[in-house]
């Protein structure tokens, strides 16, 4: 028999998952109002790794993240609309909480043209928040769920988050990191728009992102980090510029990783 410290409590954990679509978020989940995208995306890639994807669900779940996208051909006038109907599709537990909607934002057309996702309806485009709707869309799978994907308004977006230096912006105004950079190739390359006008300059980016330790930090001269080298490593891979073992790199350390993950293990 199996030792039962070991097993896994599926049942436990997909009734857990689920509460998510059945229940109302209680008054402490306001603080995550910036991250319902996020939310959705824990329980529906747990629930999916579980073999319970919560198909049932699906379209309200593709309803509270078309809301999210930030998509030119939204009316002004029609925002108000948009983020109640949000509310309405998502009832009780994929939107708001038992304290009640968010006021309505004045500004709601500059947010509708920039294209990408928000945290939750009528939040600004953010590539963290959009990586985590397409792979919440892509994970359900569904002829609704892929067709909620603006592709021309989502390659758009990046474009305008596009740096100088070959990094990307997290948002208008916002910081460049190598986690902005993941998000961005990762969403590019599940959608199929990974283009030279996309992935100009960002390898040297993230090779300018290692330190002497092997590692990857956050931005060029910081202090390496495991989850921005995880997001490097990952971007150069997508970007098929990992340097090859035994191979001898412009950047001396850009072969270095394994040394500087393996002792953390």
């Amino acid at each position: 028999m199996s030792d039962p410290a070991k097993l896994l409590m599926r049942g436990a954990h997909v009734q857990y998952l689920q509460q998510l679509f059945v229940n109302p978020l209680s008054a402490s989940f306001m603080a995550l109002d910036a991250s319902r995208v996020w939310l959705l995306f824990w329980s529906v890639h747990a629930l999916s790794l579980l073999d319970k994807p919560p198909m049932e669900h699906a379209s309200r779940i593709v309803g509270v993240l078309r809301e999210c996208q930030c998509v030119p051909h939204v009316p002004a006038g029609d925002c108000v609309a948009n983020a109640a109907r949000a509310h309405v599709v998502a009832v009780p537990g994929l939107a708001g909480s038992e304290m009640g909607d968010a006021p309505a934002r004045a500004d709601c057309q500059s947010l509708a043209s920039t294209g990408g996702f928000g945290g939750g309806p009528m939040q600004s485009a953010h590539t963290i928040s959009t990586y985590a709707a397409v792979s919440t869309l892509l994970s359900l799978g569904t002829a609704e769920a892929y067709a909620c994907i603006d592709r021309d308004a989502l390659y758009a977006f990046f474009l305008s988050v596009k740096d100088v230096s070959g990094a990307f912006r997290v948002q208008q105004d916002g910081e460049i990191d190598t986690r902005s950079c993941y998000a961005v190739l990762a969403v590019a390359s599940l959608c199929g728009m990974l283009t030279p006008e996309l992935t100009a300059g960002t390898a040297d980016f993230l090779l300018r992102c290692q330190t002497y330790e092997g590692g990857f930090a956050g931005e060029p001269g910081a202090e390496a980090h495991g989850g921005y080298t995880f997001c490097a490593v990952a971007a150069l891979r997508i970007l098929d510029a990992l340097p090859a073992s035994g191979t001898e790199p412009a950047n001396q350390h850009a072969a270095a990783h394994p040394k500087y993950a393996t002792p953390r293990q």
